[in-house]
């Protein structure tokens, strides 16, 4: 059997997400915001040359630009450099057990709770959070999609358009959508749920 590698843990995990959150992905009013987030916040391809561009994108203009729109830059980067951080010690648990690819759920799951982290798990759902609601406030911003769209044009005059790609991919997933919080109710419920069923703390919050 293939070696499982970074690439097969993170299609898993997208594939995982697309399933624990097919109800709203088949509502046309919640479908691009969950393609947004579980396709490009959690893509399964290499995010690393787009990583690097948002942390010097953020080094750049962040004594320009303030509020929220700074604080939400700081957030994904934070948020995709505690999953990279989690998915790293994921896949070196998965290779110590010699677990090969194709992944099951019973051995992703056994290696999920061997990595014990659960604290970094509950703010890696938190963060996750955080980035939603508060994109949903910029995106719905006066204003904020002309301002992002004369951004994209001036990086493609520069030959790079990685961040506002996703700026403005984000931008439309987001706009359409009337009311988030039965989404962001479900992450949050769904996710801890998970959480603590792998973890196996019960409901009074003894392991």
């Amino acid at each position: 059997m293939p070696e499982l590698d970074l690439q097969h843990l993170k299609t898993f995990q997208n594939n995982r997400l697309r399933g624990t959150y097919a109800d709203f992905i088949a509502q046309p009013s919640y479908e691009a915001t969950c393609r947004f987030f579980f396709d490009n916040v959690y893509k399964a391809e290499d995010s690393t040359a787009r990583d690097q561009a948002f942390v010097a994108f953020h080094h750049k203009i962040r004594r320009v630009l303030g509020g929220d729109v700074i604080l939400c830059l700081r957030q994904l980067i934070d948020l995709q450099q505690l999953t990279n951080q989690l998915d790293g010690q994921l896949l070196e648990v998965l290779a110590k057990m010699e677990i090969p690819h194709p992944l099951t759920v019973q051995h992703y799951e056994d290696a999920y709770a061997r990595c014990n982290n659960y604290q970094q798990r509950v703010l890696q759902i938190e963060q996750l959070l955080h980035c939603i609601n508060l994109s949903n406030k910029i995106f719905h911003s006066w204003g904020i999609g002309t301002g992002l769209k004369a951004l994209h044009r001036f990086h493609q005059f520069m030959g790079d358009t990685q961040v506002t790609d996703f700026l403005l991919e984000g931008y439309h997933a987001m706009t359409g959508l009337k009311n988030l919080a039965p989404l962001t109710v479900a992450i949050n419920e769904r996710e801890r749920i998970r959480l603590d069923r792998i973890y196996g703390i019960l409901e009074d919050g003894v392991w």
